[in-house]
């Protein structure tokens, strides 16, 4: 009880050292400010942005509405992008940026492809992300474990709330027993679609949705690693593997599957962060115009859906369309995405790409020594990852990632209370 305590209030009476050393560090109202504003980046609410009905929560692959959803996160960013307004305007990159992007998407529109605002926002969210938080929590101190209870906060309340749905899912007529709750619960695979609440639905439950265990298995590794809340973390990191099979996302679950091959690669090579960006980065581009350039007749209907929209793409590429890109027949005609990130932004936005990940590369080297492993599993992910989904530019994984890189900036080793308990 506890624990369950523990997760909804946010706050445990067993160690209020996160939020505050004895000189008051990080004082207790900073503290449950901070707090609430990481469960709401966290929390996978979506509001339906078609209104006809009133506000709707339950959007999702199998019930959508005309229009789209939002994540509740993309609100709070833009009402904290107004208070940080001055300072972003002051940002030379920023304004670099979206120079460079405003005047391709006003081509693009001209052109007819209005995609490119909704791509170009996206591109927008994780620097602007990590900029806005990077000023919001650059006085106060540990953070990092502030972040961590709230992602923990939001697992484990999803997880105790699907243990609910899949115990009222058995039909009336069978008495429940602790074997068929657990016969249920192996076939849900320890995860529903649901949040909390069954009028919550997760719109983005089989994509991006999963990056969130993703994310708490790596950082609940480096937790461990360094005998940092090392009950917590191990309790998280077994609850994040076993959930997120259930999502069917290949992309997270195949990445934690990776994690140990990549850490022996990491502790073997010992590059800088900005070697291993360009690595990534390399496979990413060399695979991109693989498939591209070569038809592979892919069995799997996914990778063949990929394969065909990269590979027509490049067929209708012309020296014009390295600079205007978007000028290419097929670009205009395809409606909806490549599923390929660096496809997609360079097909509206062309070699604005290269300053673009130039930034982005900037902003995951720049993460203070103890956390460049968490770094290296996240560009990994986002990267190569970007070769069969749009990750970076998606708003949910676009702020968490703004968000989780600027604390890891933000963060330095004195600033921590070192191995504390909960």
């Amino acid at each position: 009880m506890e624990l369950i305590k523990y997760c909804l209030c946010g706050i445990s009476k067993m160690d209020r050292s996160i939020f505050y050393d004895k000189k008051e560090i990080l004082n207790k109202s900073n503290g449950y400010f901070i707090y609430i504003i990481f469960i709401i980046i966290f929390s996978p609410i979506f509001l339906s942005l078609d209104f006809s009905n009133g506000f709707k929560f339950d959007a999702w692959v199998g019930n959508l509405y005309f229009r789209p959803s939002i994540p509740i996160s993309l609100i709070l960013l833009c009402l904290i992008s107004i208070l940080y307004l001055k300072q972003l305007l002051k940002n030379k990159k920023l304004l670099i940026l979206f120079g460079l992007i405003g005047l391709y998407t006003l081509l693009n529109l001209y052109n007819g492809t209005t995609r490119a605002v909704i791509v170009g926002f996206g591109m927008f969210i994780p620097v602007i992300s990590f900029y806005i938080f990077k000023n919001l929590l650059n006085t106060l101190k540990n953070v990092y474990k502030v972040m961590y209870l709230a992602l923990f906060s939001v697992i484990i309340i999803k997880f105790i709330f699907d243990i609910y749905h899949l115990y009222i899912s058995l039909k009336p007529a069978i008495v429940p027993t602790i074997s068929s709750i657990l016969d249920s619960f192996i076939e849900y695979k320890f995860n529903t679609q649901h949040y909390v609440f069954r009028s919550i639905m997760i719109y983005n439950y089989l994509d991006y949705f999963p990056f969130i265990y993703y994310l708490a298995v790596i950082l609940s590794i480096n937790n461990i690693k360094n005998k940092i809340m090392e009950s917590y973390s191990l309790f998280l990191l077994i609850i994040s593997i076993l959930a997120v099979a259930a999502t069917g996302s290949r992309l997270f679950s195949y990445g934690i599957v990776l994690i140990p091959i990549l850490y022996i690669f990491y502790k073997t090579t010992k590059f800088k962060l900005e070697t291993y960006f360009y690595l990534f980065m390399l496979i990413s581009i060399s695979v991109s115009l693989a498939i591209g350039l070569v038809d592979f007749n892919f069995n799997d209907s996914s990778l063949a859906t990929r394969n065909i929209l990269a590979y027509k793409y490049f067929n209708d590429l012309s020296f014009l369309n390295v600079i205007l890109p978007f000028m290419s027949q097929h670009r205009m005609e395809t409606v909806g995405s490549f599923h390929n990130e660096l496809l997609e932004i360079f097909s509206f936005f062309g070699l604005t790409i290269i300053y673009y990940y130039y930034l982005i590369m900037k902003i995951y080297s720049g993460v203070n020594e103890e956390y460049k492993l968490i770094s290296y599993f996240l560009m990994f992910i986002i990267i190569v990852g970007a070769l069969i989904q749009i990750n970076i530019s998606n708003p949910y994984v676009g702020i968490m990632l703004g968000m989780i890189l600027a604390v890891l900036t933000l963060e330095s080793k004195n600033e921590r209370i070192v191995n504390a308990k909960i």
